[in-house]
């Protein structure tokens, strides 16, 4: 069983996310976007803090054995809260894990549905389908996903 450590961003350096973010692996079901340097990565680290600041949003850093492995985080999409897990290949295996922690922290907030976008170039998942309440296609930034809503029940009903 891999050790799994959820990290705040404010207590890492930046730069230990270059790797697995600049990956091509990683970055081909994500939004477009240039490669990250040292400033670049300054920047988005500060800004996944503020999105923590928000009320009902969790976002943190995944690391896995030591490793960073990638990050994780409920955020705040125009009217919607979603669910973002994104992994460094090799540590794949712990998505479903993340993601059960991540509705966890959604239920712990109150939060009544959870949005999870997954960019159109990925497959559909059956998991998500028999989960998901509905599928719709949603454009972010240009860009069109795969959305599934996902109604959460309180902690005594089950999911």
């Amino acid at each position: 069983m891999n050790s799994l450590k959820y990290v705040d961003f404010k207590d890492i350096e930046p730069s230990v996310l270059i790797g697995v973010l600049n990956s091509e692996k990683v970055r081909e079901h994500l939004i477009p976007h240039p490669l990250f340097d040292e400033a670049s990565i300054k920047k988005w680290v500060t800004e996944k803090i503020e999105i923590d600041s928000m009320e009902g949003c969790y976002v943190r850093v995944i690391f896995i054995d030591g490793t960073p492995a990638g990050w994780c985080g409920i955020q705040k999409e125009k009217d919607d809260y979603e669910i973002a897990v994104i992994l460094a290949d090799k540590f794949k295996g712990n998505g479903l894990k993340i993601f059960r922690h991540l509705i966890d922290k959604a239920k712990s907030f109150g939060h009544k549905e959870i949005a999870i976008h997954l960019l159109e170039t990925r497959p559909l998942y059956k998991f998500l389908e028999k989960m998901a309440s509905k599928r719709t296609t949603s454009t972010i930034s240009g860009n069109k996903f795969n959305t599934y809503i996902v109604k959460l029940h309180s902690r005594e009903q089950p999911m």
